[in-house]
């Protein structure tokens, strides 16, 4: 138990994906303006459930690159032999599923769309069986491991919505255009947690593979995509202040890394884009509650 602990407190802090996993379930509760019940905290237990597995999925993909790149972490010091993060993986998938299915029996959209994260998280672990092929595509590869966002908001929206997902209501609704934000920043943040320049070459940073042209061409999609999506969600949901900044904060941080690679030529000051982006993603998690509690 002792052992992992230590993992939790390395690799998979409470503090820091409670915020994420916060933040989705409240938010998915703030866009459908039910009265607060039972089920966010349901939300919040099983969207953890997935980072905790998304978390052990990528410290055992990632084992043999980190016994060189990063040899301090857990698995690679011995702390925890990759056998057990494989059983607790398997374990975690049969949760999810089983999970999903008596969703299913009182929230049929619920139980589908979880089941779709459980899937596909899996297959994602697998790398889709065509590893090799996508690991020399990093965009591709990029994109593949960041979608079932899409889904995941969904679900925490669908525990407290009657849209139905065979039916036009769920993918026209606020809980779409709040999930695109969620992609949109989501996939900037990762992009931007991957801009060393000091990083191990085994590493493949965005700026290793593409350099600071097309890796800031990439950042400037992924905030567009997250600005589309708050666009889309002014239609539905009224706010003041917060909005606003929900707006036009995803432009700052393409802003930040054209200042910090191309005009002022530091990419050793990465840390401010990846605050940024930080920043954007963690507005966007959380801004369906903040636009129902700020004027």
């Amino acid at each position: 138990m002792g052992a992992w602990l230590v993992f939790i407190r390395e690799r998979l802090p409470i503090p820091a994906y409670g915020l994420l996993a916060g933040g989705l379930a409240l938010s998915g509760w703030a866009l459908s303006n039910e009265a607060f019940d039972w089920k966010v905290l349901l939300g919040f237990v099983l969207i953890a459930l997935f980072f905790a597995e998304l978390r052990m999925m990528d410290e055992l993909k990632d084992f043999k690159k980190d016994q060189i790149a990063n040899p301090t972490r857990p698995l690679p010091r011995g702390v925890l032999k990759p056998i057990q993060v494989e059983r607790a993986i398997r374990l975690l998938a049969i949760i999810m599923a089983i999970a999903a299915l008596i969703l299913f029996s009182f929230s049929p959209t619920a139980g589908l769309l979880y089941g779709v994260v459980t899937i596909y998280l899996w297959l994602m672990f697998r790398e889709f069986y065509i590893g090799s092929w996508l690991e020399q595509r990093m965009f591709l590869y990029g994109l593949s491991h960041q979608v079932i966002l899409i889904p995941l908001s969904l679900f925490s929206f669908s525990l407290h919505s009657t849209a139905d997902i065979i039916s036009a209501d769920l993918y026209n609704s606020a809980g779409f255009d709040w999930a695109l934000m969620v992609l949109g920043s989501f996939f900037g943040y990762e992009v931007c947690r991957k801009l060393d320049p000091k990083a191990h070459p085994m590493l493949r940073t965005y700026l290793h593979v593409y350099g600071a042209p097309k890796s800031g061409l990439i950042i400037i999609a992924t905030a567009f995509v997250a600005l589309a999506g708050a666009m889309m969600l002014a239609d539905s949901l009224f706010f003041g202040q917060v909005g606003f900044c929900a707006l036009f904060l995803p432009l700052l941080t393409p802003l930040a890394f054209f200042l910090t690679y191309v005009v002022l030529r530091r990419p050793e000051k990465y840390k401010m884009v990846e605050g940024l982006a930080t920043l954007s993603l963690i507005l966007h998690i959380w801004f369906p509650l903040l636009a129902r509690m700020v004027p």
